[in-house]
């Protein structure tokens, strides 16, 4: 008896364990069930969905790349700008022009202008930035960082490119040096900027405003005409701007 009692005992305290490992192995199998339902649902998902979709069209172009996307948001922007000048700056009074090229001189590179307005009261130099967001940088630095949500991106300061070209669009019209107003326009979505801007620095609401604040003609129409044909010869069409 006293054998057979501690037999029973030995198989009473066995039984505990051989149940906990036979829910162990269960769990263990129960996941990798799982997981492979999961895996053979997404090849399945990923098959129709191919199968919908149908084969590549080789004609369909691919999505555009972020140079490709600033560039297209660059060009849109000077055609706004181009268009709103054309359409709302009486003619002849003022005279507009787009794609201004310089040629290159005296070992200085060639310089596009974007708009170039001609009248009695001076001559305006353009360029269009299709920037949005924030916009952190002194007028005078070389670099300015922009702020869009999370994001920031370090860009080259407009203003000084901007001002030179109109330096030398005013020697290459034979003008004084300064006949030639400088304009940066800015004419991105909820441009803002972080510190504050000179007088040749506006949003494009307010590009019309700053031109037609001079009012002093400084040009007879002699003048005024000669530079409008000598201008007109250097300007593109809006598809440079593609």
């Amino acid at each position: 008896m006293p054998a057979a009692s501690a037999e029973r005992h030995w198989r009473l305290r066995r039984q505990p364990i051989s149940w906990s490992r036979f829910m162990a192995m269960g769990i263990v199998w129960l996941a990798i069930g799982i997981v492979s339902v999961c895996l053979v649902a997404s090849v399945v998902a990923l098959a129709v969905r191919g199968w919908r979709r149908g084969p590549i069209d080789p004609s369909i172009p691919p999505a555009p790349t972020p140079q490709q996307r600033n560039r297209d948001q660059g060009a849109a922007a000077k055609r706004t700008i181009h268009g709103m000048l054309v359409d709302r700056l009486p003619h002849p009074r003022y005279h507009v022009h787009q794609h201004v090229k310089i040629p290159a001189a005296e070992g200085r590179p060639t310089v596009i202008i974007d708009h170039v307005v001609v009248s009695r009261f001076g001559v305006f130099a353009v360029h269009t930035v299709s920037w949005s967001g924030l916009l952190d940088g002194d007028p005078d630095a070389a670099r300015w960082t922009q702020r869009i949500r999370t994001r920031s991106h370090v860009r080259d300061n407009p203003i000084p490119a901007t001002r030179r070209a109109a330096a030398r669009l005013a020697e290459f019209l034979d003008l004084a040096p300064g006949s030639v107003q400088a304009i940066t326009c800015f004419e991105g979505h909820r441009v803002s900027f972080n510190k504050p801007m000179p007088p040749d620095v506006v949003r494009a609401a307010e590009l019309l405003d700053d031109i037609s604040s001079f009012e002093r003609p400084v040009l007879d129409q002699e003048t005024v005409d000669r530079i409008d044909q000598v201008v007109g010869e250097q300007s593109g069409n809006p598809d440079r701007w593609l």
